[in-house]
């Protein structure tokens, strides 16, 4: 897989009642930043507020599916959850306060859910044991977990194009296998095996 993926397209979703769910999205998307993402929530600080807004639902969006793979109660249960909240996502399901936020948001920035869909995808491969097969899997893994976070945050820092996305694809690519690298004693103890 090289820089320049191919990007999954899927329609945005509407905005639903950003009213009433948009501050709770917000507020939810900033305590996870502040308490799982100390460094990047510091940085968001050089951010306008209404981006810190934005980047702040991104986060907790990723955060929340990121979660349900790394802590799952049992297997069933996370990949029921991952299902609903790929349900919310694509307004299937009424969505709680912070999907509702991440929908409109994607709405605004004209964001397709393709690489939402693909961040859930990758994260359901953590739900079993892992043992990646080769390099190809591998770099397809760190597109679908780290990448789409890459492609996503492009639309909402207002940044587009082939060259753009291909520099967020790269930089989500290196950011994944650095996490690799530093956790394989831990990931392995946890029956992942990344390299």
């Amino acid at each position: 897989m090289t820089a320049h993926a191919v990007v999954e397209r899927a329609a945005p979703g509407r905005p639903g009642e950003p009213d009433r769910a948009w501050p709770q999205a917000v507020s939810e998307g900033r305590a996870l930043l502040a308490r799982k993402a100390r460094s990047f929530h510091l940085a968001t600080a050089l951010l306008p507020e209404p981006v810190q807004d934005d980047v702040a639902v991104l986060y907790g969006f990723c955060r929340v599916a990121d979660d349900l793979a790394d802590e799952p109660r049992s297997r069933a249960g996370a990949a029921a959850a991952l299902d609903r909240l790929e349900a919310e996502l694509l307004g299937v399901a009424k969505p709680r306060a912070l999907i509702a936020g991440y929908r409109h948001m994607a709405w605004r920035h004209a964001m397709p859910l393709g690489p939402a869909r693909t961040l859930l995808r990758g994260v359901r491969t953590d739900l079993d044991d892992v043992a990646i097969e080769d390099d190809v899997a591998l770099l397809r893994y760190c597109y679908r977990v780290a990448a789409t976070v890459g492609l996503m945050l492009n639309r909402v820092l207002g940044v587009g194009g082939t060259e753009a996305d291909a520099c967020a694809v790269d930089l989500g690519l290196a950011m994944q296998l650095t996490n690799i690298v530093r956790d394989v004693r831990e990931d392995a103890q946890q029956g992942r095996v990344y390299l």
